[in-house]
């Protein structure tokens, strides 16, 4: 009984003693702390540091070990708040100045991220690691110049770096000379043959020239040399996905899903492209149960799966599965840009996906794959000058992507710009020969009017890659370019047997009959392809089509209002539906929907156009010119376009304006009467009488029936009076 009660006496005394020594009891504390860390019990070392800090709350020590074990925890908000602290206790202490300068990065926050940089030169101005933060922050606010000069200046103090000497080769690539770039990563293996970081570099740098197999071969070094495995299994999985073959990349995203939830996560998405779904499923629940997972992965996870139930066609689940996660600190910016993407595939609200997309871009405005997501939205919207802007963002924030490449050669196909487009299209093929790549490449080709090089193309494609049945729906709309629609039609039918794109398939079996004038045979798959899938809009709007062909208007007016019941937002079914409205006269039922079109689609061009003319005899003309201007931004260089709003001016007043687009427009189709009369009457009102009296009589001349025939008759009385 003695020695117990001189066993507590003595704790007492220990725990009085440390109470009234606070070094002793944080010391106490940071070594139960220190022995929780090694053990990787995160949470249990943060909570003795904690009680550590309490007892020493400027200790930088203890607040860069509390730093460390958020870190392990991967609980970064906590992890950036602690090494702020620290730098703000001890402003030298330069390990939490390069934490936070990595993570900034990292993050898009590069002017912060190269303050902390600068604050770690002015402990130690010979600082390698300083010196190639701060180029690595120049760069990114795309201060070439500078990046360069602190990068000189890293080499001239340690020409040995290989992390230099990488650092140099970015830059040399991004400033466009590839020949310093490949010598710069060349250098940086040789001086360091087991980095695996100077073999992945140069191997990027491969692949985005398009050396394939170099880049391989790096990457394959990289993983031979790596400490730590699982980023380079990663990053060869990838690699091996995006250059077509899946099968070898299975089994370096499976080595690297055995080392945490994140890469479990990876393959789960690689099961998905593959439409592998079920395995996806489960391996996503495993991460969700597994109590280890962090929470940013477990977001992640939600996010992936309701990324797959929407592939599955669940639709209800995965918006519900999105909806918890868009107040989620880590990765709410995802979460809208994923259910942007979803609205995207359903064809639904491209409003509701803007709001999406642009809240994910207002979170994270330096984030490449969010301006992606966003310019992908624009393009969907036509709203081509802001689609151009986000991707070009993107592209300066990640250059050489092959997918934001791609949507920018997109862009410039949807804005005529066919040749720029061809030549984009030809730059990927290089670095990543895709089937979409080569649909992109074959159709810009084909619009710029070259339909044998399309051909051609194509069907090499078809040959290194016979299993690529989607290639077959370009090859069709190329045949009925080219004028042969039987050729048309088998190639239609290889994509349809295929299941690939079958809206674009079964319009091209149609359009290939129409081609052919077998309207009966269409007809026929219209009725055969309704029983199979009812509810198809596609199919509904073929049908509404091929009665168009036929000539019976009526029966396609009843059929497009029934897409329209079926496609409630889709905005190009009413624009039909008013243009089909205004030939029977009905202008009040045209404006309906017009209008109705414009409420899902702003950008609609011809809708825009073609309501601004019923504005305008209705005398709203302040709104019919904002619409006309709406539909020249919207069809670009097309003449009805400029002779809207060239006519639009005129009724304005706006004479000189007037004139310059009236005479766009007449000079693009000097065989219509419409456009010359409306450009002879705007140059009378200019004062240029002797043209206006020409324009009008060549008008005269060239039709007697066309619309405004009697006005162009009064106002070349009065011009020759």
């Amino acid at each position: 009984m003695t020695r117990i009660v001189c066993a507590v006496c003595v704790c007492a005394g220990v725990v009085s003693a440390c109470a009234r020594d606070p070094q002793r009891a944080a010391a106490t504390f940071v070594a139960s702390g220190d022995m929780y860390a090694a053990r990787h019990q995160s949470k249990e070392a943060q909570i003795q540091y904690r009680n550590a800090l309490k007892q020493t709350p400027r200790d930088t020590d203890i607040e860069l070990k509390l730093a460390r074990s958020y870190e392990q925890a991967k609980d970064w908000s906590d992890a950036y708040r602690s090494y702020v602290h620290a730098a703000e206790l001890d402003p030298r202490r330069t390990e939490a100045h390069a934490w936070l300068a990595k993570f900034l990065l990292q993050n898009g926050q590069f002017e912060d991220a190269r303050d902390h940089a600068a604050a770690m030169l002015d402990v130690n101005p010979r600082d390698v690691q300083a010196l190639i933060l701060l180029a690595s922050a120049h760069a990114a606010l795309r201060d070439r110049s500078a990046s360069l000069s602190w990068v000189q200046r890293a080499l001239t103090i340690d020409p040995g770096s290989a992390t230099a000497h990488t650092m140099l080769g970015a830059l040399e690539w991004n400033g466009g000379d590839r020949n310093r770039a490949k010598a710069a990563f060349v250098k940086a293996t040789e001086l360091a043959p087991t980095s695996s970081d100077a073999w992945v570099a140069r191997g990027e740098f491969h692949l985005a020239v398009g050396e394939l197999s170099v880049a391989e071969g790096c990457f394959i070094r990289a993983l031979a040399v790596a400490i730590d495995k699982a980023p380079v299994d990663r990053l060869l999985g990838m690699f091996y996905v995006g250059t077509g073959r899946p099968a070898k990349a299975e089994p370096h995203l499976k080595a690297a899903a055995e080392t945490n939830a994140a890469n479990r996560v990876l393959l789960a998405e690689y099961y998905a492209a593959l439409q592998r779904n079920g395995e996806a499923l489960a391996l996503l629940q495993r991460v969700v149960d597994d109590r280890q997972t962090d929470q940013p992965t477990a977001a992640r996870a939600h996010l992936r799966r309701a990324a797959v139930w929407h592939a599955m066609g669940e639709h209800i689940k995965a918006h519900a599965e999105l909806t918890p996660l868009f107040d989620d600190e880590t990765i709410g910016a995802d979460a809208h840009a994923l259910e942007a993407q979803l609205l995207l595939r359903e064809d639904g609200d491209r409003t509701a996906a803007l709001t999406h997309a642009r809240e994910a871009v207002r979170q994270r405005p330096n984030d490449a794959a969010l301006q992606f997501v966003a310019g992908t939205v624009y393009l969907a919207r036509r709203e081509l000058t802001e689609a151009d802007t986000s991707l070009r963002r993107a592209d300066d924030l990640a250059p050489h992507v092959p997918l934001i490449e791609l949507e920018l050669a997109r862009v410039a196909a949807a804005t005529g710009h066919y040749r720029d487009a061809a030549e984009r299209a030809r730059r990927l093929m290089a670095a990543a020969p895709t089937p979409d790549v080569v649909a992109l490449l074959a159709q810009t080709t084909r619009l710029s009017g070259d339909v044998a090089t399309a051909r051609a193309v194509i069907l090499d494609a078809l040959k290194r890659r016979p299993d690529a049945t989607q290639l077959y729906v370009e090859l069709g709309d190329i045949e009925l370019a080219a004028g042969r629609p039987a050729a048309a039609h088998d190639a239609f039918e290889r994509a349809f047997a295929g299941g690939v794109d079958m809206p674009r398939a079964r319009r091209g079996l149609v359009m290939a009959d129409l081609a052919a004038g077998h309207t009966a045979a269409a007809q026929m798959r219209i009725a055969q392809w309704s029983k199979q899938t009812p509810a198809a809009a596609d199919v509904l709007l073929l049908g509404a089509g091929v009665q168009l062909a036929a000539g019976d208007r009526a029966a396609a007016l009843r059929d497009y209002e029934r897409a329209a019941e079926a496609t409630p937002r889709t905005a190009g079914v009413y624009t039909v539906i008013g243009m089909l409205k205004t030939e029977r006269g009905d202008a009040a039922g045209a404006q309906d929907a017009y209008e109705h079109a414009l409420q899902l689609d702003p950008n609609d061009g011809v809708a825009a156009n073609n309501l601004a003319w019923i504005y305008a005899d209705r005398g709203r003309r302040s709104e019919a010119v904002r619409l006309a201007e709406t539909a020249h931004r919207a069809l670009g260089d097309q003449a009805a376009a400029a002779d809207t709003l060239g006519w639009m001016y005129y009724l304005q007043n706006a004479f000189e304006a007037a004139v310059r687009l009236l005479t766009k427009a007449a000079d693009a189709n000097p065989s219509n009467p419409v456009y010359r009369y409306h450009l002879g009457a705007a140059l009378l009102m200019n004062q240029q009488r002797d043209r206006g009296r020409r324009e009008l009589q060549h008008a005269l001349s060239s039709s007697s029936t066309f619309a405004g025939v009697a006005d162009a008759k009064r106002l070349l009385a009065q011009g020759v009076k």
